[in-house]
């Protein structure tokens, strides 16, 4: 089966987004999503935001693994 994995959520509209080193669109809302497809093993996503105008940062890790059923 295939799998996807999908990241969305609200920052500060002048924040600059980056997933894994990705600079990732940010609407004028401050909203974004992205899609990612999952292959088989282990997968690491660092979201992180940075507001310019607020001097504020944040930082999200997620480790995803994807095994089939027997394991492999």
């Amino acid at each position: 089966a295939e799998t996807e994995f999908i990241v969305y959520g609200t920052t500060e509209a002048d924040a600059k987004l980056t997933i894994s080193g990705q600079e990732v669109k940010v609407l004028p809302d401050g909203t974004f999503s992205v899609r990612y497809h999952l292959p088989e093993g282990n997968t690491e996503l660092a979201i992180t935001a940075v507001s310019e105008s607020k001097g504020l940062s944040k930082e999200i890790k997620y480790k995803i693994i994807k095994e089939n059923q027997d394991g492999k």
